[in-house]
C-alpha cells in the first residue's frame, strides 16, 4: 500500500443537509430518512478497471481489462439501531452498502502463463455504517464503518485451475469538529476537521486452503477540508441519463492536499452525481441510476421554479482512500475510489504469490522460470507439463 495515503482512503463520514427556500438562495438543515430508502449508483467500474490496469501485472500492464456482470453500488437505510459507541446516549441510524464487480484482465498472446493470457477477478464489498440520530447542526459528530471486501482471482496454468483470495476487514471510527453552521445559503463555506482511527486486517489463501491472517494494524489521522455551497445546476441521471434533475453543487477541498470533490445534490437531500479529482485530474464520476426517498413521496413535494422546499443529503463518499465525509446514502465515489488503495495492496499480494511460485520453480527446475504474471520468451510452450 501507499503508506499514510492508503490509510487515509479508509476514512468514512457523513454530512446530512436539508435545503429549504422560497427564494433563489437556499437554506440547509437536516433531512428525514425512512427505513427502506435506497440509492443505486453506477461508475465504480471505470475506477476499478483503471486500478487493475495499473497494479495487477507485476510490472506488465494488461492489454485490456473488461467488466462483466453488474457493477452497481447499492446503499440502503435500515432504520435505527444501537450505537457502536457505548458512551453515546441515544440511538444510531444504520445503513448497509453492497457492491460487486467482475473483471477479466487480458494480456498479449503467450505473454503470461495464464490460459488464454487471462486473469479473472471478482471484488465483493459489504459495508455497515452507524451514525447518531441526534446531532447538533448539519454534520454527524461521529461515523463508524465496518467494511469487508473479498478480492478473488482465478486463473488456469496448463491443466491446473488456481485461485487466490484476499479478504480485507476495515473498521473506521471518525469523529468530527468544526465551524459548520446549522443552516447555510449558496456562497457560504466552512471547515470540517475529522479525526479517524482505522483498524485493518487482511487474510489470504490459495486454492481454497487455510487462511493466512495478518496482524491488525491501527492508524490515526486528522484531515481538514473546506466545504462550499455553490449554485444550482441541471444534470441528466437515471437509466440512459434520460432524467433531468435540478441540483445544488457542493464542493469539498482537502486542506493542503490534492484531492477535491464536487457533489450534485437534489433538493430532497440525496446526491445524484459525484466527481472526484486528484491534482486536477478526474479520477471518478459516480451517478445515480435508481433511488427511492420515502420522505419525499410522503410529502408529495412539488419542486417548481424558485419555490424549492426539500433536503440535501451531501453524504460524502470519501471512502477508503481519502479521508473525509461519507454518509450511508451513497458513500461518495470519493470513498469508494479510495478503496482502490487497498486493492493496490491486494494486487501486490498476488504479485508476491507469483514471485514465490517462480522461486519454488527455480529450486526444483533451475532452467524453468515459473510464475503467474510473467513469462520468459524462451519458456517451453508445453505448459501442461508445468
Amino acid at each position: 500500500m501507499r503508506g499514510g495515503r492508503s490509510i487515509r482512503c479508509m476514512a468514512l463520514s457523513t454530512l446530512i443537509i436539508l435545503l429549504t427556500s422560497t427564494v433563489s438562495s437556499a437554506e440547509v438543515m437536516s433531512p428525514e430518512w425512512t427505513d427502506g430508502d435506497t440509492f443505486v449508483y453506477v461508475g465504480y467500474d471505470t475506477f476499478a478497471i483503471e486500478t487493475m490496469n495499473q497494479y495487477l501485472a507485476n510490472g506488465t500492464t494488461p492489454e485490456s481489462v473488461d467488466r462483466i456482470g453488474n457493477d452497481r453500488l447499492t446503499t440502503r437505510y435500515n432504520g435505527n439501531d444501537d450505537c457502536t459507541r457505548s458512551a453515546w446516549e441515544g440511538e444510531c441510524s444504520k445503513a448497509t452498502q453492497t457492491h460487486g464487480i467482475e473483471l477479466i484482465a487480458n494480456w498479449t498472446n503467450q505473454s503470461t502463463l495464464f490460459e488464454s493470457d487471462q486473469l479473472f477477478v471478482t471484488i465483493n464489498t459489504d459495508r455497515q455504517v452507524w451514525e447518531p440520530v441526534d446531532r447538533i447542526g448539519i454534520i454527524s459528530p461521529f461515523t463508524d464503518v465496518k467494511t469487508i471486501t473479498l478480492f478473488s482471482v482465478n486463473f488456469t496454468v496448463g491443466s491446473e485451475e488456481n485461485s487466490v483470495e484476499v479478504e480485507a476487514t476495515i473498521w473506521s471510527n471518525s469523529t468530527r469538529s468544526g465551524d459548520w453552521p446549522e443552516q447555510f445559503r449558496t456562497g457560504d463555506s466552512w471547515t470540517v476537521e475529522e479525526e479517524t482511527e482505522t483498524t485493518s486486517s487482511i487474510r489470504t489463501r490459495e486454492n481454497g486452503g487455510p487462511w493466512n491472517e495478518t496482524e491488525k494494524i491501527t492508524i490515526s489521522e486528522v484531515i481538514s477540508s473546506i466545504w462550499t455551497a455553490g449554485e444550482e445546476s441541471e444534470i441528466y441521471v437515471g437509466e440512459g441519463s434520460q432524467i433531468k434533475e435540478s441540483t445544488t453543487v457542493v464542493t469539498i477541498e482537502e486542506t493542503g492536499g490534492l484531492r477535491s470533490d464536487k457533489l450534485w445534490v437534489h433538493d430532497e437531500g440525496y446526491v445524484l452525481q459525484q466527481e472526484s479529482r486528484e491534482d486536477g485530474k478526474v479520477t471518478l464520476v459516480l451517478q445515480a441510476i435508481e433511488w427511492s426517498y420515502n420522505f419525499e413521496d410522503a410529502r408529495n413535494v412539488q419542486v417548481t421554479g424558485s419555490d424549492r422546499t426539500g433536503t440535501i443529503f451531501a453524504f460524502i463518499l470519501v471512502a477508503i482512500a481519502f479521508a473525509t465525509i461519507l454518509g450511508w446514502v451513497g458513500f461518495r465515489a470519493y470513498n469508494i475510489v479510495k478503496e482502490a488503495d487497498y486493492i493496490d495492496n491486494i494486487a501486490e499480494k498476488v504479485v508476491d504469490l507469483d514471485r514465490n511460485m517462480r522461486e519454488k520453480g527455480r529450486d526444483s527446475e533451475p532452467n524453468q522460470p515459473r510464475g503467474l504474471l510473467s513469462r520468459d520468451t524462451e519458456i517451453s510452450d508445453d505448459i501442461d507439463n508445468f
